[in-house]
């Protein structure tokens, strides 16, 4: 089996390749060939610390700052009774359940206070 492959390998390499489907832009075939850099200096950069690692620094920070606040933090009962507060100080609704009424009502009010004389 593996010399068959070893045989039909050769064969591979001496194939006629299609043109690629996706034409060559005419202005980067005229342009100047891409300057090719040391693989040392691509290298060397993949090693230096990178901006995400302060960031990374910062956020726990953050977190650590946040959870020593908690304690001090309203519990969920807390808010749960201020919305309840808040909404018992609320008008009620109008009783009327026809919406179109009262959008028609609306717009002729701003209408008129839009005529207005200032």
């Amino acid at each position: 089996m593996r010399a068959l492959a070893l045989l039909l390998l050769p064969l591979a390499a001496c194939s006629d390749l299609p043109p690629p489907s996706i034409p060559a832009d005419s202005a980067a075939l005229a342009g100047p060939p891409p300057s090719l850099v040391p693989l040392d200096d691509v290298l060397g950069a993949a090693d230096r610390p990178i901006r995400a690692a302060s960031v990374g620094a910062e956020l726990d920070a953050r977190v650590a700052r946040v959870k020593a606040r908690a304690p001090q933090a309203p519990r969920n009962a807390d808010l749960v009774r201020r919305a309840v507060r808040l909404q018992r100080r609320l008008p009620p609704l109008p009783p009327e359940s026809d919406l179109a009424a009262r959008g028609e009502r609306l717009r002729a009010r701003a209408d008129a206070l839009r005529a207005a004389p200032l």
